[in-house]
């Protein structure tokens, strides 16, 4: 999951539909990449959710939500530093 901007989401936090807030999985970890300047995570979604460009939210705090998207790993391709 790569986060359009805003709070980095972390471990256990919930995944959650865009359109009907349902929760539909965890983060299993997250932080923010300083190579991307944005704040990226990893997760269990079902696979109906896993399709790459799926939008989906986080809820960080108390109904608090960042909007991420999915994308394919490595978030940062390989030889980014040269």
């Amino acid at each position: 999951l790569i986060g359009v901007k805003g709070l980095a989401p972390r471990g256990g936090m919930k995944i959650l539909d865009e359109t009907s807030n349902e929760e539909i999985g965890v983060v299993t970890s997250g932080s923010f990449s300083p190579c991307l300047q944005l704040p990226i995570a990893m997760g269990y979604v079902p696979p109906s959710q896993s399709e790459i460009g799926n939008r989906l939210k986080v809820e960080i705090r108390n109904g608090k939500t960042v909007n991420v998207n999915v994308c394919a790993l490595p978030f940062v391709e390989k030889g980014y530093f040269k």
